[in-house]
Parts: structure tokens; C-alpha cells; sequence
């Protein structure tokens, strides 16, 4: 997930002062809050970046997904198609639910074999409406059958912003 992207865990808690003082900043009392890190479960990039700014609660993601769409709209960019595919037709990653038969809204009466993806707001709760701003680089992949059995995949930088899956962390 890009630096700077809005996949960040670097949002501190606490004021940055403990004297409660609005003069100055936390620099000038020698004080630095501390990074916020994931202690509840999660899912992590794997894009060898700083881990406190590549993962998001596996919470929040499970929040925006029971709202997620279960169909594709013609004129709407989310939900989407995912296939899972390379330029050869190979699996990019093994995804761990199946896939499923997906009507084409442009096509009626045709349908493709596989996922719907929608993008995932890492430090929200609330599901992703399209057009309503950035998407960001993170999306749940799931069957429209079952929005809740989901992974989650992103942009990864590394890989010339193709996707790569995510990895579930569990609470330690």
C-alpha cells in the first residue's frame, strides 16, 4: 500500500502534550506520542513498507463489507468485476473462497466466473460509496452470494499497482 495513501496506521492517539497546553508542539515539550499499532486482528500488506503504515482492523473491514454491494450497476465502478487473472490467465493468489457466477450489467444474459471487489477505507467504518471520493488502494474480493466470507487485496506499489492479497493477522 503507497505511503501516504490513506492505508496509514500512523494516526496517534492522545493530544501529543500531556500538559494539556496548546502552545507549542509535542517537540517542544519533549514528548511523542506513541505510533499506533495493530493489537486487535488485522490485515497487513506484504510490501516490505513500514508495518505501522500497511495494515488496517480487521474490524473496520468487516464493518464496511456488511454494506458492501452484492451486484454490479451499469454506471457505477464499484462493486466490480475481479477475476483473478494475470495477462497469461493465471491466478494472481490463491483467494479463499470460491468463485461465483457474475451477471454483466452491460451484457444482459451474460456472466463471468468470479468476484466482486469494492474498495475498503482503512480507520472507517462506514462502506465506500463510489464516487464520493478516492477509492484507496484497498479492496475486499468476495462472492455476491456472500459478502461476509471476503479477502483483502490492494494496489501494491511494488508490483506496478497489480494487486496483492493482504494478510489476516489475528489478535495477539
Amino acid at each position: 500500500m503507497p505511503s501516504g495513501s490513506r492505508y496509514s496506521g500512523s494516526a496517534a492517539s492522545g493530544s501529543g502534550n500531556p500538559t494539556g497546553s496548546t502552545s507549542g508542539s509535542s517537540t517542544d515539550t519533549g514528548y511523542a506520542p506513541p505510533r499506533r499499532s495493530p493489537t486487535d486482528s488485522s490485515y497487513s500488506a506484504n510490501s516490505g513498507r513500514d508495518p505501522s503504515t500497511t495494515w488496517m482492523y480487521a474490524a473496520d473491514a468487516r464493518a464496511q463489507q456488511a454494506n458492501a454491494p452484492t451486484q454490479q450497476f451499469l454506471g457505477v465502478r464499484y462493486a466490480g468485476y475481479y477475476g483473478n487473472k494475470d495477462a497469461n490467465g493465471n491466478p494472481c493468489f490463491p483467494l479463499s473462497i470460491p468463485p461465483e457466477s457474475i451477471p454483466n450489467p452491460r451484457r444482459p444474459g451474460h456472466s463471468s466466473t468470479g468476484w466482486l471487489h469494492h474498495p475498503l477505507i482503512p480507520g472507517e467504518q462506514a462502506t465506500y460509496v463510489s464516487g464520493t471520493g478516492r477509492p484507496g488502494a484497498v479492496r475486499s474480493v468476495y462472492p455476491p452470494s456472500d459478502r461476509a466470507n471476503f479477502d483483502v487485496m490492494y494496489h501494491d506499489s511494488g508490483r506496478g499497482g497489480d494487486f496483492s492479497k493482504a494478510t489476516y493477522v489475528p489478535k495477539r
